[in-house]
């Protein structure tokens, strides 16, 4: 524990936060000097994961985890969440289809992962990955295949870069080789893909009961109410953060009021404490 003590050993308020602030200061100087990717990796984990996670599901999640059991990071992106999963978990397979963060993942992720650099989606083939541009510089993690999800609410979106990706099923690539293990807990961010990776993972789904969480918003165009039908129909219960830090029940409805104009325009400006809601927990029934 850091005390607060001013000099002469008297307390004062707010100097932990203050050395923080120091600490943190000098790392971001020493990642500007050019560190090795793992180290930089590193510190971003403990910033945006333990220090000010950048989203409170990374937190709630450990709760679902095992360490004799295999987690699903779908749609891993650069590994922060990746990274969380792996420090409560056996095993974790992430899957990341855009080529730049596939290459980082490799090169940074801890040793209990396995990276499977492939689109997951409900069939086998080859599709578009899209990666919003803006101002000449990729957003990596807006890249989707979702050819309903058009971007329409990032204003900063001033193009594309396209690649030609690999897609494959949950359940052909996981069910065969995770006979003898169990899967506790799977991560969905697939930018309005959602729908088609859990189609794609019935099988999966069905045979290991997992708790899920999917990220649903309505502005990628997906099934957003159609994710809930489906899941409700195979004994999940949604559950969501809506006060920051409570798991509460959920609808459609009342997701789409979490979600609204206000809330939106409030997390695009970097306000963390926007009370926009995108991440929903789905916990099987007993």
């Amino acid at each position: 524990m850091i005390e607060n003590f001013a000099p002469g050993g008297k307390h004062r308020p707010g100097a932990a936060k203050e050395i923080w602030k120091t600490m943190l200061g000098h790392l971001r100087e020493a990642v500007r000097s050019g560190l090795p990717p793992r180290f930089v990796h590193a510190y971003r984990v403990v910033r945006h994961t333990m220090l000010w996670p950048c989203e409170q599901e990374m937190v709630a999640a450990r709760q679902f985890l095992a360490s004799d059991k295999v987690a699903v990071d779908v749609g891993a992106n650069v590994g922060l969440f990746t990274a969380v999963l792996a420090r409560h978990s056996k095993k974790v397979i992430a899957f990341e289809p855009n080529p730049a963060c596939a290459e980082h993942l490799m090169e940074v992720a801890p040793r209990n992962c396995e990276i499977i650099a492939k689109a997951v989606s409900d069939s086998e083939g080859t599709t578009v990955l899209r990666v919003p541009v803006d101002r000449d510089v990729p957003m990596h993690a807006l890249s989707t295949i979702e050819a309903a999800n058009r971007h329409g609410t990032e204003t900063r979106v001033t193009g594309f870069v396209t690649h030609s990706v690999e897609t494959v099923t949950l359940d052909r690539t996981l069910l065969p080789s995770l006979s003898a293990e169990r899967v506790a807990f799977i991560n969905i961010d697939a930018e309005g893909h959602e729908f088609a990776v859990l189609r794609g993972g019935e099988g999966l789904i069905a045979a290991h009961r997992p708790v899920l969480l999917v990220e649903l918003e309505y502005r990628h165009g997906g099934a957003v109410a159609e994710v809930f039908d489906w899941l409700g129909a195979r004994a999940y219960v949604p559950r969501a953060l809506t006060d920051g830090r409570t798991l509460a029940p959920v609808d459609p409805a009342r997701l789409r009021d979490l979600q609204d104009g206000t809330r939106l325009a409030r997390r695009l400006a970097g306000n963390r404490h926007s009370g926009y809601v995108n991440n929903i927990f789905f916990l099987p029934e007993a």
